[in-house]
C-alpha cells in the first residue's frame, strides 16, 4: 500500500514538472509517446527536457496574441553530474495529421494587417539552428502515408527568431524544427486568416 502511495506521489510530481515554462495546457501527453534509456556522460547547463516554444504575434508595435506551440517529435540527451542520464525520445504525428481541435491552444488569428510571429524558447536555451515550413490547412489529413503531402511544404524564412506573416486569406499549419548540440525538437502552430473565419 505504501509503495502504491509513493508511486502516485512521484507520478504527480513528474506531471507537474512537465507542464512547461508557462501556464498553457500541456498537449504533450496527447501527442507524444516517450521512452527513456540510461546513458553515461556529463553535459552541464542544459535543461532536463527540450525547451517549450512560446510564440507571440505582433501587429505593428502592439502585442496581439501569445501562444505556446505544440511540441512534437523530440530527441533530448540529459546527463547528471554523477554520469548517469536520460535519453528522451518522443515520436508524434506529423503536424498535418494532428486533429484541428488539438490546435485550439496553439492558434493565431491573423488580422487584416501583416505582422510578425516572435519565437521564444523557454529555459533561456536558444537552439543552434532553427528552420520552418508551412502547409495550407487543406492538406491536413488523417491518412497514415503523407509522404506526397509533406513535399508540398513551403519553406518559411526565420530571421532573429521572427517569422513574417502576411494576411493572404489562407490558413496555415507551421512546423518549426530546432536543433541543439544535445538534441532536437519539432513544434507546430496554426494561423487562421480573418477572411477564412468570417
Amino acid at each position: 500500500m505504501k509503495k502504491e502511495y509513493v508511486l502516485v506521489i512521484i507520478l504527480l510530481v513528474l506531471q507537474t514538472v512537465s507542464i512547461g515554462c508557462n501556464s498553457f495546457a500541456n498537449t504533450e501527453s496527447v501527442l507524444l509517446k516517450e521512452t527513456a534509456l540510461t546513458q553515461q556522460y556529463v553535459l552541464m547547463d542544459t535543461p532536463e527536457k527540450a525547451p517549450m516554444l512560446d510564440a507571440t504575434l505582433m501587429e505593428g508595435n502592439s502585442l496581439e496574441q501569445h501562444i505556446q506551440a505544440i511540441q512534437l517529435t523530440t530527441r533530448w540527451d540529459y546527463y547528471y553530474e554523477d554520469g548517469t542520464g536520460v535519453v528522451y525520445h518522443a515520436d508524434s504525428a506529423h503536424p498535418l495529421q494532428i486533429r484541428m481541435v488539438d490546435f485550439d491552444v496553439a492558434t493565431f488569428d491573423i488580422g487584416v494587417a501583416d505582422g510578425e510571429i516572435v519565437l521564444q524558447f523557454c529555459d533561456n536555451y536558444p537552439p543552434q539552428s532553427i528552420s520552418a515550413q508551412r502547409w495550407n490547412v487543406m492538406y491536413a489529413t488523417d491518412r497514415q502515408d503523407i509522404s506526397d503531402i509533406i513535399n508540398n511544404g513551403e519553406p518559411v524564412d526565420i530571421e532573429n527568431n521572427i517569422i513574417l506573416v502576411i494576411s493572404d486569406g489562407y490558413d496555415y499549419i507551421y512546423e518549426i524544427h530546432a536543433e541543439w548540440s544535445n538534441g532536437s525538437s519539432y513544434y507546430t502552430f496554426l494561423t487562421l486568416s480573418s477572411a477564412s473565419t468570417e
